[in-house]
């Protein structure tokens, strides 16, 4: 269920990306987050044909965590998207 809520939750934030972008939320017991970070500010992007573009991908993280009787455990996914620039009132 955690990669599920993973996989939807990168889907919803991918529809509406922009730099800078952070969220977070819980659904049952879930705890979700999801940020975009600027290729550029991370030092990717400098190679692999991509540099005309790196100030508009952003690296995309979604987390999920949750308590399970082995302790908490989290599920992360990451993606490259096409993001518009950073909102001015963030």
């Amino acid at each position: 269920m955690a990669v599920a809520l993973a996989e939807s939750t990168l889907d919803d934030f991918l529809t509406t990306l922009s730099l800078g972008k952070e969220t977070s939320g819980r659904f049952e017991q879930f705890e979700w987050s999801a940020k975009a970070e600027p290729l550029s500010e991370l030092g990717m992007g400098s190679d692999g044909g991509i540099e005309k573009d790196r100030d508009t991908l952003a690296l995309v993280t979604v987390a999920v965590a949750w308590d399970s009787d082995a302790g908490m455990r989290e599920v992360t996914l990451q993606t490259v998207g096409g993001a518009e620039e950073q909102p001015s009132d963030m």
